[in-house]
């Protein structure tokens, strides 16, 4: 179920078996960089001027994967898919699994779950 903060939609995808969420959002730049500042204790968070969406991420803090509006052409979905992929390579990295060829279906496996997420509970 996705909530609003200042216009921004927000839902979380929580990874199961990693005991471990991602956060989802999507709307205006100026919310997502307040919502960022605000849930990563990180007062100067900037987001780039010009980005079509982005994986904000902090040591010791659950990622937040931000994309301007939801996707409705090919070049959105691919945007999303790849921060949802940044935010699975953050997830394995927190439950400490190493990345590579050996584990690379897990890797895509939570990408493509937090993609999915992220397209039913944002829409």
């Amino acid at each position: 179920m996705s909530k609003r903060f200042k216009g921004l939609k927000i839902a979380e995808a929580n990874c199961g078996v990693f005991d471990y969420k991602v956060i989802l959002t999507c709307g205006a730049k100026d919310a997502a960089q307040v919502f960022a500042r605000w849930k990563h204790d990180v007062p100067d968070t900037v987001l780039p001027e010009n980005s079509r969406g982005l994986c904000i991420h902090r040591n010791g803090y659950v990622p937040i994967v931000w994309v301007p509006e939801y996707p409705n052409t090919p070049k959105q979905h691919a945007t999303l898919a790849h921060e949802c992929t940044h935010a699975a390579w953050h997830v394995l990295e927190w439950a400490d699994v190493p990345i590579g060829r050996d584990t690379e279906e897990v890797l895509l496996h939570t990408a493509a779950f937090l993609y999915s997420t992220a397209l039913t509970e944002l829409k």
